[in-house]
């Protein structure tokens, strides 16, 4: 909650139909609703069977509002074994 109170995310935005359209080509999902509401989703996919075998990390990316757009993240991480 941070980043919402200190402006770096921004709640309320309404998205716009392209804005719309690109985050469902991105993710397959709507995430008007919730990037309207708390400013920010967070999609971390299903690491399937060959990535938990091979210990790797699933992919996360954070979608977050900032003054009328939608900025995407992808987030690095790294197993510790």
């Amino acid at each position: 909650n941070r980043a919402v109170n200190n402006g770096t995310i921004d709640t309320g935005l309404v998205l716009s139909e392209s804005q719309k359209a690109q985050i469902m080509r991105e993710t397959g999902k709507d995430l008007s609703t919730e990037l309207n509401t708390v400013g920010y989703a967070i999609l971390i996919e299903d690491a399937g069977a060959s990535v938990r075998v091979g210990r790797q990390s699933p992919n996360i990316s954070v979608y977050y509002t900032y003054a009328g757009s939608v900025h995407r993240v992808e987030v690095a991480s790294t197993a510790i074994v």
